[in-house]
């Protein structure tokens, strides 16, 4: 999938079967089938947007709120802190730097992940794997983590960097 940033006009462009798609973006990229998009409100505030491959959103957030898309209509969900998200199949990924929630697609909380012990979640990899960077809370190496669904726990990796 090739992302065209257009620095002139501030839009994200993609083509996805023979049709093009346009939103305004500083900065954009496609992982998993799903199109992440960053650009700034007119409050000068940095928004998030997750579309899919035909442009239809299917979350939007800033730091303080997140809105989930289905079949065209959004709710709110008053989150505080948002880190970031990811898109795992059909799961909404929503990390906060005490937990991570995931949701359905249709909006149905199915899980809250808390981070490892002594740390705090930092920003997710973008690998098949659910993997994530947290930060050391006594001031230590940011450290990778990978969530074992089996033992519904996080191992260690390495270093983040």
């Amino acid at each position: 999938m090739n992302i065209k940033l257009n620095h002139e006009n501030g839009n994200a462009t993609w083509e996805y079967e023979n049709k093009t798609y346009s939103f305004p973006a500083e900065d954009a990229f496609e992982y998993g089938g799903y199109i992440y998009i960053s650009a700034y409100s007119g409050n000068n505030e940095l928004s998030h947007t997750v579309t899919d491959l035909k442009g239809e959103k299917v979350l939007s957030y800033t730091s303080h709120t997140l809105t989930m898309y289905l079949n065209g209509n959004g709710n709110d969900f008053p989150l505080k802190n948002i880190q970031g998200t990811i898109m795992r199949g059909d799961d909404i990924c929503i990390m906060m730097k005490n937990e991570i929630l995931i949701f359905t697609r249709g909006t149905e909380n199915v899980q809250r992940l808390v981070p490892p012990t002594g740390y705090q979640f930092y920003y997710f990899k973008y690998e098949d794997e659910l993997k994530v960077v947290c930060t050391d809370i006594n001031g230590g190496s940011d450290m990778q983590f990978r969530y074992n669904s089996q033992t519904n726990s996080w191992e260690k990796l390495s270093s983040a960097y």
